[in-house]
């Protein structure tokens, strides 16, 4: 390491698993990190601009060292506080960190730095689990609660902007929309009904698959049972089927007459369904 313009002896503290939440110059910070925490290295709550990776020493390397600059008030690079990290070739989860500038460097005395809470990746990803479930406000709590103040989000509004990243991930698209719309016009007679809200509702039946159940309506005397599949998880959306069993041939199988897509399992989604069915299928309630 080149330490020819410090002028500090050099402490090193070893067996800590991440950076401590005060950080101090005239340190090296010996990092044993775990697999699923292999970037804890990079929080300390400060923010930092990497500037430059490559081997150390350089004819024969045995670590990456990367190099940061500090991101000052300004939210610009300032080259009077920097950081650097050495990641060992042989076990990337041995990692050396050390800190050095011109003056005093504290949690509270870091002058020139912008301070800056920086949000572990395991952290990240508990986040999504929750917010996919409940509000961001919620989930901040949640997580506060259990992880305390190390391992917490940086604030209820990094939650909030999780949560809205995942509500916007789950909306239909224009495109989509518009894709849909297209199809239903090549397939013209297929579509019974396209809701996307308040509730998405996609009622399908083919012409003639409903005409040639109306015709076994009116010809035979025998009671044609219905079925009826719902609830059916496809990906992101359930599938609700109903079919009739076909009395008129000799195996009397059974066939599909229309089908239901929506994104609920709401009682309302299904009494919706039973209403285009009458509609497109008038005489069926006559049948006993």
């Amino acid at each position: 390491m080149n330490t020819k313009n410090i002028t500090y002896t050099w402490v090193i503290i070893i067996g800590r698993n991440k950076i401590p939440d005060t950080i101090e110059t005239n340190r090296i910070y010996r990092l044993a990190l775990a697999s699923n925490t292999k970037d804890a290295y990079k929080f300390d709550k400060y923010a930092w601009k990497n500037t430059r990776r490559t081997p150390y020493p350089k004819n024969n390397p045995e670590f990456i060292k990367i190099y940061y600059s500090c991101v000052n008030a300004d939210k610009k690079k300032d080259g009077r506080c920097v950081k650097h990290v050495f990641i060992s070739k042989v076990n990337d989860l041995d990692v050396l960190v050390c800190y050095f500038e011109k003056r005093p460097h504290g949690n509270c005395r870091l002058e020139n730095s912008h301070v800056f809470h920086h949000t572990p990746a395991s952290t990240i990803a508990q986040i999504d689990e929750l917010v996919s479930k409940m509000p961001g406000a919620t989930a901040y709590k949640a997580l506060v609660a259990t992880n305390g103040d190390v391992e917490a989000p940086r604030n209820a509004a990094q939650c909030q902007y999780r949560r809205q990243k995942y509500l916007k991930n789950q909306k239909i698209t224009c495109d989509e929309i518009k894709n849909l719309i297209l199809l239903s016009y090549e397939l013209n007679g297929f579509y019974k009904l396209l809701q996307p809200q308040p509730e998405a509702s996609i009622v399908l039946m083919h012409d003639q698959m409903k005409q040639q159940f109306a015709n076994l309506l009116t010809k035979t005397k025998e009671i044609i049972p219905p079925y009826y599949d719902t609830t059916f998880s496809l990906g992101e959306i359930y599938v609700s089927i109903l079919g009739y069993r076909h009395v008129m041939l000799s195996e009397k199988p059974i066939l599909p007459l229309a089908i239901l897509m929506h994104d609920s399992k709401r009682e309302l989604v299904h009494e919706r369904f039973v209403q285009i069915i009458n509609h497109e299928l008038p005489d069926l309630h006559k049948k006993s």
